[in-house]
């Protein structure tokens, strides 16, 4: 086997805000989560980009259907707070529910990767960060909504991700999404 080596190259930088706001005369864009903006962000868009006029319009996809039936929890420490995670997990799972789970950071995946495999013996945890390649993105996140699956992604994996599910999912109930971090937003919340 040979040795492989990468090399990576800054070619540069560009920030899409630039160039949204000095290349087009007019800017139109969909969004589930305008209305839980900030005023700030608001003025953002507003002053920066001339958005003057919202037109708000139901989705496309019907009604939203998500529940919180889980409480929030905040975990006294950090054996109870993964102990609670592995719960829900294995609560969803008994139904053949697939299971997202969001967390912080990749210390926290890796740390709940590990003692998920300790306690799911003959299940595959898969899982989602921000350095795998696009084709394992889109494989990963079609296969997480499969029956009994269960996902781990990184934060950044929480928005601007689609998840579609099947018929046979839908019948039990759909996907359950743990959300094991405070959201920054209300559309952060939104998106998951």
């Amino acid at each position: 086997i040979e040795d492989q080596y990468k090399f990576l190259i800054n070619l540069g930088s560009f920030s899409y805000f630039e160039i949204i706001k000095t290349n087009f005369d007019l800017i139109i864009g969909f969004s589930g989560t305008v209305k839980s903006l900030y005023k700030k962000q608001k003025c953002i868009l507003e002053e920066a980009f001339k958005i003057q006029k919202y037109t708000y319009i139901p989705s496309i996809y019907g009604n939203m259907s998500r529940r919180y039936d889980k409480p929030m929890l905040v975990a006294e420490d950090e054996k109870n707070y993964y102990a609670y995670i592995v719960t829900t997990i294995r609560e969803a799972n008994d139904f053949k529910m697939p299971v997202l789970v969001f967390l912080k950071d990749i210390s926290y995946l890796e740390k709940l990767k590990e003692e998920l495999e300790s306690q799911f013996k003959n299940q595959k945890i898969q899982t989602l960060k921000e350095t795998d390649t696009f084709e394992d993105i889109q494989k990963i996140v079609k296969s997480s909504t499969e029956p009994s699956a269960i996902t781990l992604f990184t934060k950044s994996f929480s928005r601007g991700t689609d998840f579609e599910i099947g018929k046979l999912v839908a019948n039990i109930g759909g996907c359950m999404a743990i959300q094991t971090f405070l959201h920054e937003d209300e559309s952060e919340l939104i998106q998951i």
